[in-house]
């Protein structure tokens, strides 16, 4: 704590910060003074720091704590973190960098070190990179394309294996690419060969990743780490979602064979979570509940495409329902009164009540693949 009181303020409160989700007045409070020191910090004194943007990262990654803060904000702050990788350089893509402004050149003499080459800064790289990707599931805007420098990143921190988790790094950047290839193909009208080798592509991908994943849990006694366990279970949530934004598409799924699997994947990530002892669910990075929520959605749209004849259990009317249910017995043994976990079971109740209410929207003849 020394040592980071000293070399890194910022990243120290927001640390404190995230880690007061048992005292949420006083973690308001904190919220407040992070706000206070970025605005003065990044907009005032057009500070660029790894200790700023690491503190950011550590803020975003547990938002889902201030929900009394606008949700508006995150994505702003997010947008400063984007900011923060290009003018300290951490991407070494040369369409990424920006050059350095006359009027910046103190700034860089002083301030600029070689951080795309460590691994702290590569790291930060990588962790921008997938928040903005998680992010991008509910605003499409924060995105950051994945590079050549993040591939080599993901091979470096790979070799050295500092810590279990560097290992993965590949597989979040995999993931990202395999979503923004499958959103750009269920937008082509074109069919055709090409089209169905590049779909053929990414279902192999995403069961090569997969496995790996799975391999490395067990390899590297990793299976309690449910943040991960999510991640692999929701991968094919993560890629063939981008189908729930028309409804033609997800016919196309069933055409290709793959409703099956999504449907699956979304009903696995939220009994997973359902499976996390409360007293660790509460720890979770707000990446781990953009995913569930994600699948929640999956869920309740396909079942109100198919309504309760699907043959397709996890999308009948009655599962969805009583997922819903269980989400919100398990955020009300999280709960400590008015805090963020009521909130969502909240939100959760009223999305149950909206299904109850809805009727199936009119579908093509059924099929169960």
């Amino acid at each position: 704590v020394p040592t980071l009181r000293r070399q890194s303020p910022f990243l120290l409160l927001c640390i404190m910060t995230a880690c007061l989700e048992h005292n949420p007045s006083l973690q308001q409070t904190m919220e407040e003074e992070v706000r206070k020191a970025v605005a003065h910090r990044v907009v005032v004194n057009n500070e660029r720091s790894m200790d700023i943007l690491q503190g950011l990262l550590v803020h975003l990654s547990w938002y889902h704590y201030h929900w009394h803060a606008s949700h508006t904000q995150a994505f702003m702050l997010t947008q400063m973190a984007i900011v923060l990788v290009v003018d300290l350089g951490l991407d070494r893509d040369e369409n990424f960098k920006t050059h350095v402004m006359p009027c910046d050149v103190k700034y860089y003499l002083t301030e600029q070190q070689d951080y795309h080459h460590s691994p702290t800064g590569q790291r930060a790289l990588l962790g921008c990179h997938y928040l903005c990707f998680t992010s991008s599931l509910f605003r499409r805007q924060l995105t950051i394309r994945s590079t050549k420098w993040m591939d080599k990143c993901t091979e470096t921190l790979a070799q050295e294996a500092e810590y279990p988790t560097d290992l993965f790094l590949r597989t979040y950047v995999d993931i990202e690419s395999l979503a923004r290839t499958s959103q750009s193909f269920f937008e082509e009208t074109a069919q055709g060969s090409i089209q169905d080798l590049v779909w053929k592509r990414i279902f192999e991908s995403m069961e090569t990743q997969q496995n790996r994943m799975e391999k490395l849990l067990s390899q590297r006694e990793l299976s309690e780490n449910w943040a991960l366990q999510l991640e692999l279970y929701a991968l094919p949530t993560l890629v063939l979602g981008q189908a729930l934004g028309r409804q033609r598409y997800v016919f196309y799924l069933i055409e290709i064979k793959q409703l099956s699997k999504l449907t699956y994947s979304a009903y696995k990530g939220v009994t997973t979570f359902l499976a996390i002892p409360a007293t660790v669910a509460v720890h979770l990075p707000t990446a781990s509940f953009v995913i569930i929520w994600h699948s929640l959605m999956v869920l309740s749209k396909l079942s109100l495409i198919f309504g309760s004849q699907t043959e397709i259990v996890e999308i009948r009317k009655k599962t969805v329902h009583d997922v819903g249910l269980a989400l919100m017995r398990k955020l009300d043994e999280m709960s400590r009164g008015d805090d963020v976990w009521a909130n969502c079971k909240r939100i959760i109740g009223s999305m149950v009540s909206w299904l109850e209410n809805s009727k199936s929207e009119p579908q093509r003849p059924q099929t169960s693949s």
